[in-house]
């Protein structure tokens, strides 16, 4: 028995036989460190001076930075469309309610402006370019000088490549991964 209380006005008061009552747990430091949400070395040496290190993998995990992904020297382009990106993307696995599977974008890496087109068939591709090459050469007037695109077969055809070698554009490939679609 710890001691005894009686009430007085809604409140109890503890009458106890010992002046102090002393409880002591004993917890390991990366427990502390746990329960009081990963803080710091010096927030725990505060409580307990006599810590030296402390070693938490979660810790240790979440100051790791990831290096960013450097475009090298190129950066970005100096003059609208001078440089163009391209990818397709499908099938979707529901169509749209037209039929639509695929997408094309065509991303001017100058303004970053995007033009989406939709498409039923992949084959689309080359019909499709042709029309946003035209529609630059009337809106802007200017040609498209370099375009840059994934290996997708689409884009290697003899059609299109004939196509942009006539209209003296530049056909940079690049390797299919995620990190060259950063634009």
């Amino acid at each position: 028995m710890i001691g005894t209380g009686h009430e007085s006005q809604g409140l109890y008061y503890l009458t106890s036989s010992n002046s102090f009552t002393t409880c002591s747990v004993t917890y390991p430091p990366d427990l502390i460190h746990k329960r009081l949400g990963h803080s710091s070395l010096s927030k725990l040496q505060q409580m307990v001076p006599s810590l030296s290190k402390l070693d938490c993998e979660s810790c240790q995990l979440r100051k790791h930075t990831r290096a960013t992904f450097s475009r090298g020297t190129e950066g970005r382009s100096e003059s609208i469309f001078s440089l163009v990106h391209s990818d397709i993307w499908g099938p979707s696995r529901v169509s749209s309610t037209l039929g639509f599977h695929y997408f094309v974008s065509f991303i001017e890496d100058y303004l970053r402006c995007t033009w989406v087109f939709l498409m039923k068939d992949r084959s689309e591709l080359f019909s499709i370019f042709k029309s946003f090459f035209a529609e630059i050469q009337n809106q802007f007037g200017v040609s498209i000088r370099t375009f840059h695109s994934d290996n997708a077969l689409e884009y290697l055809s003899s059609q299109f490549q004939e196509f942009m070698s006539h209209q003296g554009i530049i056909h940079q490939t690049s390797v299919h991964t995620l990190l060259n679609k950063m634009v």
